[in-house]
């Protein structure tokens, strides 16, 4: 599949999304809480495919180097969100104001939440450098 159609598979699979969203909506459900519906799948596999026809596209140092905060990253944004939650609720900010706050909030949140939790002894490069001691267990399949 070339690039181009994956792009297209994807953007037709978010269209689908914010559209089952939206008629969700409409039926009571708050619309920021449908995570996947079944344009998800689709906008996930065109992207997926779009990797697929790029393969050397992050190949840069930059990438590189970007890569190794995604996990913590993803690991920290949810604590990030609801702290941002929170003080819109105190500040009482609605619609765009508000979103606004909780979404680039999260992101120089946990950006920074990030930065700080490396420098110390619980940091993720040490985390994963950690080596388990002892016998693996014999009847576990990911021990061989």
């Amino acid at each position: 599949m070339s690039a181009t159609i994956a792009l297209l598979v994807a953007a037709a699979g978010m269209l689908l999304h914010f559209a089952e969203a939206y008629y969700l909506h409409g039926k009571g459900q708050i619309f920021n809480m449908n995570d996947f519906l079944l344009g998800t799948a689709i906008w996930a596999t065109g992207l997926f495919f779009f990797l697929l026809a790029k393969p050397k596209l992050g190949n840069q140092p930059i990438w590189l180097k970007l890569g190794q905060w995604v996990l913590p990253i993803y690991v920290m944004h949810l604590l990030v969100v609801i702290y941002m939650n929170n003080l819109v609720a105190i500040l009482e900010l609605q619609t765009v104001s508000a979103d606004l706050v909780i979404f680039f909030g999260t992101l120089v949140g946990s950006v920074i939440l990030m930065f700080i939790i490396e420098k110390t002894p619980i940091s993720f490069a040490k985390l994963r450098g950690i080596k388990l001691k002892g016998k693996p267990v014999a009847n576990c399949p990911s021990a061989k």
